[in-house]
C-alpha cells in the first residue's frame, strides 16, 4: 500500500462545513477534522522518518540510534516504536500495518470529499469516544434534549445484511448497508471471550 503523505482534498464537501443557525457546527464534521489532523501528524512523521532512512544508508548523513531501529524494524517485519508510539493501538505487522493505515486515511478522505458516510468502521478511528459522543451530542441538539439524559440502545442487523467489513472497498459496504432515519451505523468491531450467534442473534461463550 502507498501512503500518502497527508490527508487533503481539493475539493472537500461543503454540506461538511454549514453551520446551524446558532453558527454550531456539526459534530462529526469536528471529530472529523480532529482524526485527519492525528493521521496526517502520523503521515507526517513516516515520512520524514523514511526520508531520514534514505539519507543515512545513502551516506548522506550519520545514522541515529532510532533511525537504525526503524531500520532493524523494517527486517523483521515489525511496526517501529517511532510510529506505533504515534498511532492507535494496533497488534498489526508492518505490512498489514501499513495497509490497514492506508485503509483508515482512504475512509477519512472519502468523508472529506463526498460528505457524511451511511456508515462508519469504528474501529477506523483514533478515538472512537468522540465519534460515540458526538452522534449524542448532534441528536441533542436536533431534538432539544439534554446530552445528559441520552444514552445508546444498540441492534444488530440480521446475518443476510451484513457486508464483507474485511473488504477495503467502502463504497461496496456503503451500498450494502441500510439507510436508517435516526441514529448510526457501524461496522468493524471485533469480539473478545465470546462469540456472536447469528442464529440466536446473542452473545454465546
Amino acid at each position: 500500500a502507498k501512503l500518502g503523505e497527508s490527508i487533503t482534498s481539493d475539493h472537500p464537501c461543503e454540506s461538511l462545513f454549514v453551520c446551524d443557525d446558532t453558527g454550531r457546527q456539526n459534530s462529526l464534521t469536528v471529530v472529523l477534522t480532529q482524526e485527519i489532523a492525528r493521521f496526517n501528524n502520523l503521515l507526517r512523521l513516516i515520512h520524514d522518518c523514511l526520508n531520514e532512512l534514505e539519507r543515512a544508508i545513502s551516506g548522506l548523513v550519520v545514522m541515529s540510534e532510532e533511525i537504525e531501529a526503524v531500520y532493524v524494524s523494517f527486517l523483521i517485519n515489525e511496526v517501529p516504536a517511532m510510529w506505533s508510539n504515534a498511532a492507535y493501538p494496533s497488534p498489526k505487522f508492518l505490512a498489514s500495518w501499513v495497509q490497514d493505515l492506508s485503509g483508515r486515511c482512504e475512509f477519512f478522505r472519502r468523508w472529506l470529499e463526498d460528505g457524511l458516510p451511511n456508515s462508519y468502521r469504528l474501529s477506523y478511528f483514533f478515538f472512537p469516544q468522540g465519534f460515540m459522543t458526538s452522534n449524542l451530542q448532534n441528536y441533542s441538539r436536533e431534538n432539544t434534549i439534554a446530552i445528559d439524559r441520552l444514552f445508546f440502545e444498540f441492534a444488530v442487523l440480521p446475518y443476510t445484511e451484513w457486508p464483507d467489513v474485511l473488504s477495503p472497498d467502502h463504497e461496496e459496504i456503503e451500498n450494502k448497508l441500510p439507510k436508517i432515519e435516526s441514529g448510526v451505523l457501524i461496522y468493524g468491531l471485533y469480539c473478545d471471550a465470546f462469540r456472536w450467534d447469528i442464529d440466536s442473534m446473542l452473545m454465546s461463550a
